[in-house]
Order: structure tokens, then C-alpha cells, then sequence
């Protein structure tokens, strides 16, 4: 990254914090607090791809326990569906446990669906956190923006100084323009 990109990014990122720690309206002072995402990540995930290999592993104890007991009393059909059932739980169990080793061997999930899952909970637990605990914005711990209420977040009112600079350019052009 150049010198400028990183000195504009530094810049933006005082006039963020700067502004959105005391609101000028109210004189409040907002939360600023930041999440440790890789710490978090990695625990949660972990935790995840465990709970869900052992309730994957229960349900599937559970049908064959249920398969068994009541073999007699289904239908052909209905004794099919219950094989097909079991054998879905069980491809579920071995993308939990294909996830897990990856996991633990390399620190990445392949598998879309359960990565999806994973990064939802952790944004839906942040935003739950900031919310509750009257956080405004919350950044990674390396600096990164995560979450910032809408009270918080400055986008408009920079574009639109940006528009009035933008407009001053225009008009003292159009008057230089109007001295000839």
C-alpha cells in the first residue's frame, strides 16, 4: 500500500473516531470498542464443528434406535424414507468431521455452508453485544471496521462535504470564468 492510500485511510479513520466519540447534537459520548475476530473465530468454530459432529452423531443413534424398534411396523416406503434419513445424517456427520480436520490441521472451512454459518453467529453475537452494551462501533482488534450503528456511520455527511467542495470548485471556477 503507498504512502497516500495509507495516510488517507489513517486520516479517515481519526476524523471516524473523532467525530463519532462525541456527538456534536448531543454532546454523548458514544462507545467505541473493538473484538479480537481471529480469537474469536477460531474458539467459536472449533466449539461449533463439535457440538454440531455430536448432535449430528445423537440424531443419527437416535434414528437407527428408532429404525430398529419400529422395522416392523413400516411399510416398505415409509422404511425407506427412514434408511434415506439416516444416511443424509450420516453424510452430515462425515462433512462435520471432514470440516473438523481441516480445521485443525490448517484453520480453514471448505465447506460453504457451515463457514456461512459460522461467520453469521459471530456477526449476529457482535452486533447483539454492541447493541446491548451500548457499544457505537466496534473494530478488529488489527484496526478493521466490524459494526457501527447508524448514528455512528459518517459516509453521508463525508460525501456530502464532499459535494459542497465539489460545488465551491464549480462556482469559483464559473466566477474566474466570469472576471474575463
Amino acid at each position: 500500500m503507498s504512502k497516500g492510500k495509507r495516510l488517507v485511510i489513517c486520516m479517515a479513520v481519526y476524523v471516524l473516531l473523532v467525530t463519532s466519540v462525541v456527538h456534536p447534537k448531543t454532546m454523548s459520548y458514544s462507545k467505541v470498542g473493538f473484538v479480537d475476530l481471529d480469537t474469536i473465530l477460531k474458539a467459536y468454530t472449533t466449539k461449533c464443528l463439535e457440538l454440531g459432529t455430536q448432535i449430528t452423531e445423537d440424531s443419527i443413534l437416535n434414528l437407527e434406535k428408532d429404525y430398529a424398534r419400529e422395522l416392523g411396523k413400516y411399510s416398505e416406503g415409509e422404511r425407506n424414507n427412514a434408511w434415506i434419513k439416516i444416511q443424509e445424517k450420516k453424510a452430515e456427520l462425515e462433512r462435520y468431521r471432514a470440516c473438523m480436520q481441516l480445521w485443525k490441521i490448517s484453520g480453514e472451512i471448505e465447506d460453504d455452508g457451515i463457514l456461512e454459518m459460522v461467520q453469521r453467529d459471530i456477526m449476529a453475537a457482535i452486533k447483539k453485544t454492541s447493541v446491548l452494551e451500548g457499544f457505537s462501533i466496534i473494530l478488529d482488534k488489527t484496526g478493521n471496521f466490524i459494526y457501527g450503528n447508524e448514528d455512528a456511520d459518517l459516509t453521508n455527511r463525508v460525501l456530502f462535504r464532499l459535494d459542497e467542495k465539489l460545488l465551491n470548485m464549480q462556482n469559483n471556477e464559473q466566477d474566474d470564468l466570469l472576471l474575463f
